[in-house]
């Protein structure tokens, strides 16, 4: 309806995105939001020059602008230096920012996640013992094991098992015999295991084979798991150390 966007105030666009930063989203949903966005933006037009500020806030409360160019959705990079950032909006309509960073972790998380979900993951000899020392050409098994917090079913739930360096999955001639247990659909790639299945409150147990390729000490990256369609629930375990003899 074109003609009533003009009427719209920018609450409306608040209430689009709000589930967004929740992480409430689908595709059906996201599609449906990325469509009522591109309508309000066309009807907001450009943003003009001098109508936003942003200023980087150093340590010691120095500042830095930084130069915005025109256009509707203007960027700009701010330094790892910045302590914060200062944004004014002189426009007479809504400002919307979004900073973005990447790059990767200095270190693994210390404190495992757990948002209506559990997962927890061991690293098993022949005896099923657990174990923090390999031998180089062995292998052996990794069990993950998932529960529902609150009791209820968590279904199409999506497991994400990266492999420690210094591991490789164990590949076998066809791809039923590659001893998964536990999912309803499983991916096995080079460096991590895909699962696809329910949680509840009963723990559901998913076990593969992987062998030590390469002598050395290996972060253990910690097992992630979130519903595809609900992403209030998920989970990250803990990570760990393992060395290769």
């Amino acid at each position: 309806f074109p003609a009533r966007i003009s009427a719209l105030d920018a609450d409306a666009v608040l209430r689009v995105v709000e589930p967004l930063q929740r992480g409430s989203y689908n595709s059906l949903s996201a599609a449906y939001s990325i469509l009522a966005l591109d309508a309000y933006a066309a009807a907001a037009g450009d943003l003009m020059p001098g109508e936003a500020r942003v200023d980087e806030i150093l340590e010691g409360g120095g500042r830095r602008a930084l130069v915005l160019p025109p256009g509707l959705f203007p960027k700009a990079a701010f330094t790892p230096a910045a302590k914060a950032l200062r944004i004014e909006n002189n426009a007479s309509r809504r400002l919307f920012y979004q900073t973005t960073q990447s790059g990767y972790d200095l270190a693994p998380p210390a404190e495992p996640v757990r948002r209506r979900l559990e997962v927890f993951r061991e690293i098993l000899d022949e005896k099923n013992r657990p174990v923090t020392a390999a031998e180089l050409g062995r292998d052996y098994t990794v069990r993950l094991r998932l529960r529902s917090l609150d009791g209820s079913s968590v279904p199409h739930l999506a497991v994400v098992d990266l492999v420690p360096g210094g591991f490789e999955p164990v590949w076998k001639d066809r791809a039923d015999d590659n001893e998964i247990r536990g999912a309803d659909y499983q991916d096995i790639r080079e460096d991590r295991v895909l699962f696809f299945g329910t949680a509840g409150a009963d723990v559901l147990e998913l076990t593969y084979r992987i062998k030590a390729a390469s002598r050395g000490r290996f972060t253990v990256p910690p097992p992630f798991a979130e519903s595809m369609y609900d992403r209030s629930v998920s989970a990250l375990g803990s990570a760990g150390v393992i060395e290769v003899k």
